[in-house]
């Protein structure tokens, strides 16, 4: 339920509130790895939905961490392209604001194709992809 709460205050734009959304999603994930560890799916869901909380604010060192744990995890359990493009693509976003372009670019570059087949073209996700290819002229 908790988790819930922070996707709601994430995804409502008539309620949006990005502190509210945050504490929800790291009592949430507090939660989640006290019952069943780190190394869980649904500990992992509740920290990528963070990890939109804190990119919607520009908050990318802390985005990072969560993000390459859920590559690193996506990697072991399920590596298909359809679970790694997110992640590839907002840590893109991250080493693009770090000043790291050509990975950033490099990244995108292997996400690009996967997120335009799976992730709606509306998603927070996609749109920051998109708006970074542009900019680092990645087709």
């Amino acid at each position: 339920m908790v988790y819930d709460l922070g996707i709601l205050y994430d995804d409502v734009d008539e309620i949006q509130d990005l502190v509210k959304a945050e504490r929800y999603l790291r009592t949430a994930i507090d939660g989640f790895r006290q019952t069943v560890g780190s190394e869980n799916g649904s500990t992992v869901i509740a920290e990528t939905a963070l990890t939109d909380v804190l990119l919607q604010q520009r908050r990318y060192s802390e985005a990072e961490p969560l993000l390459l744990h859920g590559l690193h995890y996506w990697e072991k359990v399920d590596p298909n392209p359809e679970n790694l493009s997110s992640y590839q693509a907002e840590i893109a976003t991250v080493r693009h604001a770090q000043g790291r372009n050509k990975e950033a670019s490099e990244l995108l570059g292997l996400s690009l194709a996967p997120l335009r087949k799976y992730v709606a073209p509306d998603s927070r996700i996609r749109e920051r992809a998109e708006e970074l290819a542009k900019r680092l002229h990645v087709p």
